[in-house]
């Protein structure tokens, strides 16, 4: 497959709408070693702006108009619409539970529900949506539901957002932690 000699990335960004910068969800520092390495390699980034219309010109190329009026044009559109929560039809009400804003199900540190008695794990308590991170609330919940005292803590969790492989990021950044004061 060959790719694209010129491509328009949508969305993807920071659910809070805070886009401002390449990752919107990682770490500020992060995110500027990335949008370093994209201007080394002629990658020009345009942050905090949405595509407001795409269609295709008669050569074929992709007219895409952004929210701040700027007109782009490219090969091809990538369209990255991110993950919504779905707990719609779960009957969660009938456990008396409610959710949060977004669909989430509320969950305190030892993953207990509003109901106690009551854990959710994963996904859908609108945490970091990561497997590694629903297997360990899965351990926090089991030895809480069997009378233990165990909390679950986001402070080091290692979550992929990588150019290559020289760089990650730990969810100990300033957008997780910086309302625990840790930087």
């Amino acid at each position: 497959m060959n790719s694209p000699s010129s491509t328009v990335p949508s969305g993807g960004g920071h659910p809070d709408g805070n886009d401002a910068r390449a990752l919107a969800t990682e770490d500020e520092d992060v995110s500027a070693i990335i949008e370093r390495e994209l201007k080394k390699v002629k990658i020009k980034l345009i942050a905090g702006v949405q595509a407001v219309s795409v269609e295709q010109t008669p050569e074929g190329l992709m007219a895409c108009r952004l929210s701040n009026g700027q007109d782009i044009r490219a090969e091809k559109i990538l369209v990255s619409i991110g993950r919504t929560l779905n707990t719609d039809g779960l009957r969660l009400e009938d456990a008396g539970l409610t959710t949060g804003k977004r669909g989430e199900i509320p969950v305190n540190d030892r993953m207990e529900t509003g109901v106690p008695g009551i854990y959710a794990i994963g996904d859908v308590t609108g945490t970091l949506m990561l497997a590694h991170v629903a297997s360990h609330q899965g351990l926090v919940a089991a030895e809480n539901a069997l009378g233990g005292d165990a909390r679950m803590d986001y402070a080091s969790v290692p979550a992929g957002s990588s150019r290559d492989r020289r760089s990650a990021a730990w969810a100990f950044g300033s957008i997780r932690h910086g309302r625990r004061g840790c930087r």
